[in-house]
């Protein structure tokens, strides 16, 4: 979580970027995936220039689903390899041989949660096709379950579910009537449904059961899948524990720095490092080679500060529900220097710089950090009561780089 969202007493500024310099590497084992990355990426660029290729949008998620089953499969074997070794480890032997034996068990597990990094990245590229149809706020209910404090869990192996030929079934229907749609379980972001039609910029969702569905598991998602079409066709519902939520549109377009993170991007690719102040309180730190602190002994910001380190979020399979990095980094080159651990990217967003922003705009608030709602007021009109702004909402800043100014005249 960004600093600023740590009770006091925890790292100070200079800490917390220290902390997140050691997760400058973690690349892992995404070079031998080089070439297929590349061409997916291409894939997912052309889609995007052009919606209606329907065909295009097919091979991507047959492509998808074959890279994700042999990753899987992968993991199959060395569990099976790690189960044997433990048998062998519960017999008598000799100690250079029970080191041995240790050490390739170590390896396997590193191994098993390096694919499991691998299967991150492949399924952002599917959350990156279903953020070319929908709107990025349209996702958040679609991840979380509950009151939505808490992510809701993924399905499991894909190689492994029962019905998914029927679910590639129902996929091939939908392209063929014109309707773009995609598997959910290509995706990090989408867990609730099957197959999620993307004709809208609100998704609609599909249960889709081989046979009759049995079970309170089966008539649990029937239901939530009820209530999110049903809240996304009205405007207004049950959502996310809340017995009734309304939702209205934004009163203008999002404005981002996505062009500025582009830029640093570049620039440290040819030249070792990048510091971008594309607006007052935000700043982009792009590097390579190797962290270094000398850029953030330059930056000018008060203790209240939010450091995202993009690194962090994509090591710790984080990033979930907002606009994925397939889509951030336009240069295929550039995507895959974040991926695989050579660029490391920093946001650093001034939240008193915000307050001021919000206070330009006659909204009198202040910071909450270890409140669910993290930036908070009393409603400028007098009534009785406070209106805030979630922690989840609030990172948007960070992770999608939207402009703090126009954050605040949106509100």
């Amino acid at each position: 979580r960004p600093l600023a969202h740590r009770p006091e007493g925890r790292p100070s500024r200079a800490e917390a970027i220290d902390g997140y310099a050691r997760q400058v590497s973690g690349g892992g084992m995404f070079g031998y995936y080089k070439k297929r990355l590349f061409w997916i990426t291409e894939r997912l660029r052309h889609q995007e220039a052009n919606l209606d290729d329907l065909q295009n949008l097919l091979v991507m998620q047959r492509w998808l689903t074959k890279q994700i089953f042999a990753v899987e499969n992968r993991q199959r074997s060395l569990r099976e390899e790690r189960k044997e070794l433990k048998a062998k480890l519960a017999i008598r032997m000799e100690k250079a041989a029970s080191r041995l034996i240790k050490k390739r068990v170590a390896w396997i597990d590193r191994r098993h949660e390096r694919l499991n990094d691998v299967a991150f990245v492949l399924r952002a590229f599917g959350d990156g096709i279903a953020f070319l149809y929908l709107d990025a706020h349209a996702v958040k209910p679609l991840t979380f379950e509950g009151d939505g404090s808490y992510f809701k869990r993924s399905a499991g192996t894909l190689s492994g579910k029962s019905g998914l030929a029927t679910e590639i079934l129902v996929l091939e229907e939908a392209i063929r009537r014109g309707v773009p749609a995609i598997l959910c379980d290509l995706t990090n972001s989408i867990r609730h449904g099957d197959v999620c039609l993307l004709g809208n910029s609100d998704p609609y969702l599909i249960e889709v059961k081989a046979g009759s569905v049995r079970g309170h598991r089966g008539e649990r998602q029937r239901v939530d899948v009820g209530r999110l079409n049903t809240f996304f066709e009205n405007d207004r519902g049950e959502l996310l524990g809340a017995p009734m939520s309304t939702r209205a549109s934004l009163p203008s377009k999002p404005v981002d720095h996505i062009a500025a993170l582009n830029l640093a991007a570049s620039e440290a690719l040819e030249h070792g490092q990048c510091v971008s102040n594309p607006e007052p309180g935000v700043w982009i730190v792009a590097q390579t080679g190797g962290f270094r602190r000398e850029p953030f002994d330059a930056i000018d910001v008060s203790q209240r500060v939010g450091i995202y380190s993009w690194n962090g979020w994509k090591m710790d399979r984080a990033w979930l529900s907002y606009r994925p990095f397939t889509l951030h980094f336009r240069s295929p080159e550039a995507l895959y220097a974040f991926i695989s651990g050579r660029l490391f990217v920093l946001v650093l967003v001034d939240y008193d710089g915000l307050l001021a922003a919000l206070a330009r705009h006659g909204i009198d608030a202040d910071l909450f950090p270890d409140e669910p709602y993290m930036i908070a007021g009393p409603w400028p009109d007098g009534t009785d009561g406070r209106w805030g702004l979630s922690a989840h909402y609030v990172d948007r800043l960070g992770v999608e780089l939207l402009s703090p100014e126009w954050f605040a005249s949106a509100q």
